[in-house]
C-alpha cells in the first residue's frame, strides 16, 4: 500500500513534459492485453478493442483507470511492452473503494492530463474536477472505527479566523472524540482527505496512560461511507522512527515497566516530548475549540511525565550479539531480569557468554604493577600536545584515530594506557559543535597521598591531563543530564534515558560499539588515514 500513495504523492508533484507518441504499442497488464498509445511523460491511451483505459505511469510503475465515482482501477503486478519486461512486483497493491482513494486519483488524473486536448482525455479530465468539485476535503464529523468492539464518534474543533494563506482558508485539522469509556479522552488527527504527507491518528489518554494508533483503522462519514481504510505504512510523515529499527533489542524493553498500558504511544509521546511538545503536524495553531486544546494539554502533560520518569527509571545494561558483535543497550530492569544472566551489574543475553573472557579483557579492572605519579602524567600529556601529526584543532571528528594514536605512543614510552570513553548531549566548550561520543587515552596515576586517580590525556579538549569526572564536567556544562559510569561496550542509548554514559576499556577498542573483526592493522590504518586527511583540512583552512 505504501507504493499506492507513494506513486500518486510523487505524480501529484511531478513537472509534466508533454510528448505525444503516434506509435502504438502492446501492452500486457497481468494477462490484460491492451494497445497503448503514450499520450505524455504521466499517461498513456489504452484500448482493448472495445473500450477505452487511461493508464498513470511513473517510472516502470503503472495504475490502470477506468473511471473514479465508483472507482475502476487496477495496479499490475506485471507489465509487458512488446514482449519486454517493464514492470513486476511481488506487493498486494490494493484499489479501496474510498473517498479517500477517489481523490487521489483524480488529483493524479488531473496531472496525467496535462496538455492533451484529445475527446477521451478531456472527458477523463471533467470526470475528475467533477468528482473533486462535488466532494469535500474536509469533514467536521467522522466515526472512527478502531476494532469490531470499539469505534468513535469524532468533532472537527472549531478554527481560528483569518487563518488564511494564499487565498485559501486553512482548517484544524484535530478531533475531540468520545468511546465507550466516558473518562478516556480522544484526540484525533486527520489531515485534509486524499492528503498524503501524513496520516490519520489516534491517541486515547487516561490517568496518564495513553493508547495511540496510526495503521488499521477506518474512517467513516456520517452516511457510514467508507472515507479512508488507514493500513500500516501507508501514510509518510510521523515525525518519529520505530524503535526495532534502531536497538537491537525488543522495543517492550526499552519501555519502563509504569507504561506497560502505554506500549502502542511510549514512542510516539517520547519523540513529541524531545520536540517540547510542538505539533508535529503544524495544525495545532489553527485550533481554537476548548475541548481540543483542553486534549492538546493532556497530551504535552503525559508526555513530559514520560520524559520525566525515564530519566530515573531503573535501567540496566542488556549485551547482546549482533553480527559476532557485543553491543550494550540500556533497557528497563524489571524487566530484564529474565531474559539473560546477570554479569557485573549488567544482563548479558546467553549468546554473549562465550564471549566474557574478551569483555572481561576490554574491561581491564586489574590493578596495575606500579603508577606514575601526577607529574610524570602531565609531561606525557605535553609530549602528546608537540605531536605535530595529530591535528588537535580539528574537533569535528577523529577523536577514535586521535585516541589510538595517542595510546600507543603512550605505551611505547611505557605507560599503561586505557580509554575513556563517553556518550550523550555533548558539547564543545567554546565552540557551537556537539558530539554524541567521544573518546580519549586514559592513563592512571597515584597522587600525594598514594590514591589512584584516573586522567584523561586529551589536547582537543583541554590544555592540561584532568581527571576523568572533570573531562566528563568539560563536555556536560550545558547539560543536566544524570551521568552513569559503566564498562565497556559503552550503552548506545543512554541520552533516551536522558544520560551521559561514560565508560572505561582497555587500549584496543576502537569504537564504542564493539567491533570483534576490526584487527590492530585495521585500526592503526584507518588512523593514520583519518589524521592524514583532517591535517590537511586544518591546514587548508589556515591559508
Amino acid at each position: 500500500m505504501r507504493k499506492i500513495y507513494a506513486l500518486i504523492f510523487v505524480i501529484s508533484y511531478i513537472a509534466v513534459t508533454v510528448s505525444v507518441h503516434a506509435a502504438t504499442s502492446n501492452f500486457d497488464f497481468d494477462g490484460v492485453k491492451l494497445q497503448c498509445e503514450k499520450r505524455n511523460d504521466l499517461s498513456l491511451r489504452c484500448k482493448d478493442g472495445k473500450k477505452d483505459y487511461f493508464v498513470l505511469v511513473h517510472g516502470d510503475q503503472y495504475i490502470v483507470y477506468d473511471k473514479i465515482n465508483p472507482p475502476s482501477v487496477k495496479f499490475p503486478k506485471r507489465v509487458f511492452e512488446n514482449g519486454k519486461i517493464r514492470f513486476l512486483s511481488n506487493e498486494d497493491r490494493v484499489s479501496a473503494d474510498t473517498q479517500e482513494q477517489r481523490r487521489l486519483l483524480a488529483g493524479a488524473v488531473l496531472d496525467g492530463t496535462y496538455g492533451l486536448d484529445d475527446d477521451y482525455s478531456k472527458a477523463v479530465l471533467a470526470e475528475a474536477r467533477s468528482y473533486l468539485a462535488k466532494t469535500p476535503e474536509f469533514l467536521d464529523k467522522v466515526k472512527v472505527v478502531l476494532n469490531a468492539n470499539e469505534t468513535l464518534s469524532c468533532t472537527r474543533s472549531t478554527t481560528k479566523p483569518t487563518q488564511e494563506s494564499g487565498g485559501l482558508q486553512t482548517v484544524c485539522s484535530h478531533f475531540s472524540c468520545t468511546g465507550n469509556d466516558p473518562k478516556e479522552k480522544v484526540l484525533f488527527y486527520m489531515p485534509p482527505i486524499g492528503s498524503t504527507f501524513v496520516g490519520p491518528s489516534v491517541l486515547a489518554m487516561k490517568d496518564g496512560q495513553a493508547r495511540f494508533y496510526d495503521d488499521n483503522f477506518k474512517i467513516l462519514d456520517e452516511s457510514n461511507s467508507v472515507v479512508s481504510m488507514v493500513r500500516k505504512g501507508a501514510y509518510y510523515g510521523h515525525d518519529y522512527t520505530p524503535m526495532e529499527s534502531k536497538i537491537p533489542v525488543d522495543a517492550d524493553l526499552l519501555i519502563p515497566s509504569k507504561y506497560n498500558d502505554s506500549k502502542t504511544s511510549y514512542e510516539y509521546l517520547q519523540q513529541f516530548a524531545a520536540n517540547s511538545g510542538n505539533d508535529a503536524f503544524g495544525t495545532r495553531s489553527l485550533c481554537s475549540g476548548a475541548e481540543v486544546n483542553k486534549l492538546f494539554d493532556q497530551q504535552k502533560k503525559i508526555a513530559e511525565e514520560m520524559k520525566e520518569y525515564r530519566a530515573y527509571a531503573d535501567i540496566v545494561a542488556y549485551l547482546s550479539s549482533v553480527n559476532g558483535d557485543v553491543r550494550s543497550i540500556y533497557v528497563d530492569k524489571e524487566k530484564a531480569m529474565n531474559i539473560g544472566c546477570s554479569f557485573q551489574d549488567k544482563i548479558l543475553d546467553y549468546n554473549v557468554l562465550p564471549e566474557l573472557q574478551r569483555l572481561e579483557k576490554l574491561a581491564d579492572s586489574k590493578p596495575q604493577d606500579k603508577y606514575p605519579s601526577e607529574k610524570d602524567v602531565q609531561k606525557i600529556f605535553k609530549k602528546a600536545q608537540s605531536m605535530s601529526d595529530i591535528p588537535f584543532g580539528y574537533k569535528y571528528d577523529g577523536c577514535y584515530a586521535r585516541a589510538h594514536i595517542m595510546a600507543r605512543r603512550f605505551e611505547k614510552m611505557g605507560m599503561k594506557v586505557k580509554k575513556a570513553w563517553i556518550k550523550g548531549e555533548l558539547h564543545v566548550p567554546g565552540t557551537d559543535i556537539t558530539w554524541g561520543y567521544h573518546v580519549a587515552p586514559l592513563i592512571e596515576a597515584k597522587d600525594k597521598k598514594g590514591n589512584i586517580v584516573q586522567y584523561v590525556l586529551d589536547p582537543s579538549l583541554t590544555d592540561k591531563a584532568v581527571t576523568l569526572d572533570e573531562w566528563v564536567a568539560t563536555m556536560e556544562k550545558k547539560s543536566s543530564k544524570s551521568v552513569m559510569k559503566t564498562t565497556y561496550p559503552i550503552a548506545e542509548n543512554g541520552l533516551d534515558f536522558q544520560r551521559t554514559v561514560v565508560a572505561v576499556s582497555s587500549s584496543d577498542p576502537y569504537a564504542p560499539v564493539d567491533m570483534k573483526g576490526l584487527t590492530e592493522e585495521d585500526k592503526m590504518q584507518n588512523a593514520k588515514e583519518v589524521l592524514a586527511e583532517y591535517t590537511e583540512v586544518l591546514k587548508s583552512l589556515k591559508k
